[in-house]
């Protein structure tokens, strides 16, 4: 965490204004060296698996590997980052490489977590950024970004976790009417108008996303992990996403369309012969725009926005979590339950970026409140308090013990609540 007085200041000076690099601002790191060897270690299992998306970036030199990437990629049996890079060194016979992993916070909560933790001091006074954000991880001892000189559209701010960071950047205006620099390398002319950022283990470099940079070797192994922010104020699209969703599961119900053929003959037909498909299109749009389930389905999107703290891909459910009556959960206040309820009498929930929904008992509501208040509470009192059968207007509503014992133990899997073991460690 870093203080308000910090994030106020920072916010007026250099946010979005200027690079700069923090030495040292933590009393404890980000993350281990350690501790993001495992993250890696488990995006490069599921790549092995088949789950490829979002892809797992290998370079050799400024080359992109994209066949048999997984031989480059860690196994637990390496170890360590250490003993990962000395194995990947001796396969390259010393060529220089570099790994990027983007939507890292999915394969490591815990670091996921520190980072929200990090950003809370920025979104106090700034907002939610409306767009996604990414965490990435740079791995390498490449001589320069392998991709290159760029500009992205993000706010970055970049942890180095192992080595030495060395980032050179530039204003916009450097390269404003320079396309032909975009990815490129030859930009030593150019030096004498950019910011040099050194930075150690530990230490925190900021750019904003006015500026172009490029990442340079210092000769050794490097680590670190960008937390990119899209502070842009246009539409935030990976929302509307689940409106695209609705349309095209309406369009595949009302059945398929044969291949129209081209006339060549007659080609100012062929808009006439395309007027079915694009008319049944034209109903569908129509159609998805007058039910009500468009508004909850943009409410739950953003709700789950809002949990997930803006990001990406976050971490999958864990397994099904079993508490006891002695065991007490928690929730963090700083970051609390979302929820709404529908017109189908029943609340949906959203936890870390996950949504799912619930009967709209009115205990439901009063459950959440509670927890949200960050206090620790004991299982057994919780499903002994709001079970029960409660009557709203015409309508009786009943929960079970066993159905708030089964809405904890979700919560629980979706990391939104903390849980203490009870005495017999179970």
């Amino acid at each position: 965490m870093l203080s308000p007085e910090f994030w106020r200041s920072f916010t007026e000076n250099q946010f979005e204004r200027s690079p700069l690099v923090l030495k040292q601002p933590f009393s404890t790191p980000l993350a281990t060296t350690a501790e993001v060897f495992q993250g890696l270690v488990n995006a490069s299992e599921q790549y092995r698996a088949g789950i490829r998306l979002p892809p797992l970036r290998f370079y050799i030199g400024q080359a992109w590997q994209q066949a048999e990437i997984g031989n480059y990629l860690l196994e637990a049996a390496d170890g360590s980052l250490a003993c990962y890079a000395e194995r990947i060194s001796r396969k390259l016979q010393g060529r220089r490489f570099g790994l990027i992993v983007n939507e890292y916070q999915s394969y490591n909560p815990e670091i996921w977590f520190r980072i929200r933790n990090f950003l809370r001091g920025l979104y106090a006074v700034v907002g939610i950024p409306p767009n996604q954000s990414d965490t990435t991880i740079f791995l390498g001892n490449y001589e320069r970004t392998p991709f290159g000189l760029h500009k992205d559209p993000l706010s970055v701010f970049t942890f180095v976790i192992e080595g030495q960071k060395r980032i050179v950047a530039w204003p916009d205006e450097v390269f404003h009417d320079r396309p032909e620099m975009h990815d490129s390398l030859d930009y030593e002319q150019f030096l004498g108008r950019a910011t040099v950022l050194e930075a150690a283990a530990g230490d925190l470099i900021y750019w904003p996303s006015s500026h172009w940079h490029i990442a340079e070797s210092t000769g050794e192994l490097s680590l670190s992990l960008t937390v990119g922010i899209d502070f842009g104020f246009y539409s935030p699209i990976h929302i509307f996403s689940s409106v695209v969703r609705m349309l095209q599961n309406r369009l595949l119900s009302s059945g398929t369309v044969d291949a129209q053929p081209l006339d060549y003959e007659n080609r100012h037909q062929s808009a006439d012969r395309l007027h079915g498909i694009i008319e049944r299109a034209a109903q569908a749009l129509s159609d998805v725009s007058r039910e009500a389930e468009l508004e909850q389905t943009l409410r739950v999107a953003w709700m789950n926005h809002v949990t997930s703290f803006g990001f990406d891909g976050v971490p999958p459910p864990l397994p099904p979590i079993r508490l006891n009556d002695q065991d007490a959960v928690r929730v963090d206040s700083n970051f609390p339950l979302m929820w709404l309820t529908d017109d189908d009498d029943e609340i949906i929930c959203s936890a870390n970026g996950h949504a799912f929904s619930i009967t709209a008992h009115p205990n439901i509501a009063k459950l959440f409140e509670e927890l949200n208040k960050g206090d620790a509470h004991l299982v057994k009192r919780l499903v002994r308090e709001y079970a029960g059968t409660k009557r709203v207007a015409d309508v009786e509503y009943q929960l079970s013990r066993k159905e708030i014992r089964a809405l904890l133990e979700k919560l629980c899997s979706l990391r939104a609540i903390h849980r203490q073991l009870s005495k017999n460690g179970s």
